[in-house]
C-alpha cells in the first residue's frame, strides 16, 4: 500500500509540473492552470503634496477588462466617462482633524489592470484645459509582465514617482530636464524620440521641448517593463 501510494504521488507530481510546463496536455484541469497563471496585486496611491487632492483613475482602452466600478468601492465615477473614477486624499500632513487618510490601497485580484492617475485633473484631459497634466501609466500583470511609465505628454501639474515593490523606480519632478530619466514620456513627447502630433492647446507643451527633451534613438527607454511584481505605491507630491 505505502509503495502504491508513493507511486500515485510520484504520477501526480510529474503530472502537475507537465500541466504547467505545457498547458494545453490533455487532463490538465482549468482549474490548475488558473492557479498556476493566478497573481494578486497592490496598488497603492499616496499623497505627498502640501494640499489635499482628487485622484483620477482611467482604465484605458475603453474597457474595465475583468474588473467593474463595484470593485473600487472608494471611487466616484464621472458621469461624462464612466471609465473615470476619482477619490480624494488628504495632504501628507493633515491640515485638520477630519482631512481624509492620504493613500488608498487598491487590491487588485481580477487580473489585467490597465490605468493612467493624474491629480486635480481628469485622466486624458487635453493639458487639464488650461494647465499641464501629469499622468502615472501602469499596465499591470499582463501575461505576466507589468509595463509602467510616467508621460509628461499633456504637460505637468505635480510630481508624481512610481515604486514597485521589485525593479526600478521613475520619479519626475518638474515638466522639463527629463531627456535622460527612463521611463518617462518628456514634456510633449508623444513619440520617446521627440513630438509627432501632441495635444495642443492652452497649457500644452506642444512640439516645442521635442527636439531637447526627446529620448535620442529612445534611449534610455520610455517605460519599464518586467515581470509581474506584487505591488505598485504611485505618489504624488508637489513639483518645482
Amino acid at each position: 500500500m505505502v509503495r502504491k501510494m508513493k507511486t500515485m504521488l510520484k504520477r501526480l507530481f510529474l503530472m502537475i509540473c507537465v500541466c504547467l510546463l505545457i498547458p494545453s496536455v490533455s487532463g490538465c484541469s482549468n482549474n490548475l492552470r488558473n492557479t498556476a497563471a493566478a497573481v494578486n496585486q497592490t496598488l497603492i496611491v499616496e499623497n505627498n503634496s502640501s494640499s489635499s487632492i482628487t485622484v483620477y483613475m482611467g482604465f484605458n482602452n475603453g474597457s474595465m477588462g475583468s474588473y467593474s466600478q463595484s470593485d473600487f468601492p472608494i471611487c466616484s465615477w464621472l458621469a461624462a466617462n464612466p471609465l473615470i473614477c476619482y477619490f480624494q486624499l488628504g495632504p501628507a500632513i493633515p491640515l485638520t482633524p477630519n482631512s481624509p487618510p492620504n493613500k488608498q490601497t487598491f487590491a487588485l485580484t481580477n487580473g489585467n489592470f490597465n490605468v493612467a492617475i493624474s491629480a486635480n485633473i481628469a485622466a486624458w484631459s487635453t493639458c487639464g484645459g488650461g494647465t499641464g497634466l501629469t499622468m502615472a501609466e501602469l499596465n499591470l500583470n499582463t501575461s505576466g509582465s507589468d509595463w509602467y511609465d510616467i508621460s509628461l505628454v499633456n504637460g505637468f501639474n505635480y510630481g508624481m514617482s512610481i515604486t514597485p515593490s521589485s525593479g526600478n523606480p521613475i520619479i519626475v519632478t518638474s515638466e522639463l530636464g527629463n531627456s535622460q530619466n527612463t521611463g518617462v514620456f518628456p514634456a510633449g513627447c508623444d513619440i520617446c524620440s521627440g513630438s509627432q502630433n501632441p495635444p495642443s492647446g492652452p497649457g500644452c507643451p506642444g512640439t516645442q521641448y521635442g527636439a531637447t527633451e526627446g529620448h535620442i534613438n529612445n534611449q534610455p527607454a520610455c517605460l519599464y517593463t518586467q515581470p509581474t511584481v506584487p505591488k505598485y505605491t504611485v505618489s504624488i507630491f508637489d513639483g518645482s
